[in-house]
Formats: C-alpha cells, structure tokens, sequence
C-alpha cells in the first residue's frame, strides 16, 4: 500500500506511480491531510486514485501548508473532514477509516487515551449523520 504523503501526497502524483508500478496487489492508503496540504481538492484525488483506495486516514488540523502542519482532535481543526466522508460514502467506498494519532511525532498533542475516545465519538456521529450507519 503506498500512503498519499510525501513525494506522493496528490493523487496525481500517486497515480503516476501506481501506474508505472502496475501491480494488481497494490493499493492507497489515503491521508486525505496531505492531499489537501499540497492543494488537491478532495474531488480530484479521488478522481485520480480512487479505484486503488482501500484505507483512508481519518486526522484533523488546523493549519496546513507544504510547510507543514499541526495535529487538532477531529472537528477542533479546519480540515473537511465530513465532505470527505461524504465524497467516500457517495463513490460507494466501503474500507478503512484509519485514526491515526501521530503522538511520536508530535509530542505536543493530546494522549492517545483522550484522542482515542473522541475519535469514536465523533466518527460514530458523522456516520449516522451522513447515513452510512
């Protein structure tokens, strides 16, 4: 599974080596952040990588840039996190939504004890609220 981060954090950018690799066992793993950190609306890398998606990362922030970016609980940052929920439910996506707490990295962030709870909460909402469950 190749994660939409770094040198491949568009969709267009994924798919071009997805492409070149040509594998019938490879899939993305999507973290929508990045996309969205780099520019790509959430529709346009959907359009690109969407067939190979079978994991999507599920995080919020506040401010994010190609510089970088901070880490916020879900819905305390800016990211549209709903609209991506709704653009997977509406092209029939039914794999992973992945929470992924990056304390290691960002020691300034909350504890995975409170994070953890949250992100349930919240996801669980969302999901009955958009109809998915």
């Amino acid at each position: 599974m190749l994660e939409t981060h770094d040198s491949f954090s568009t969709g267009a950018k994924a798919r071009r080596l997805i492409e070149a690799v040509s594998h019938p066992n490879i899939a993305i793993v999507w973290d929508f952040l990045h996309s969205l950190r780099f520019g790509e609306p959430l529709e346009a890398t959907w359009d690109q990588i969407g067939q190979w998606v079978e994991d999507v990362h599920v995080k919020d922030s506040s401010h994010y840039s190609p510089e970088g970016f901070d880490l916020k609980l879900l819905g305390k940052g800016t990211l549209p996190i709903a609209e991506a929920i709704r653009l997977l439910h509406r092209n029939g996506y039914d794999g992973w939504l992945t929470f992924e707490w990056e304390k290691g990295w960002h020691p300034e962030i909350e504890e995975p004890e409170v994070a953890l709870p949250h992100y349930i909460t919240y996801m669980k909402e969302l999901l009955k609220e958009i109809g998915c469950i």
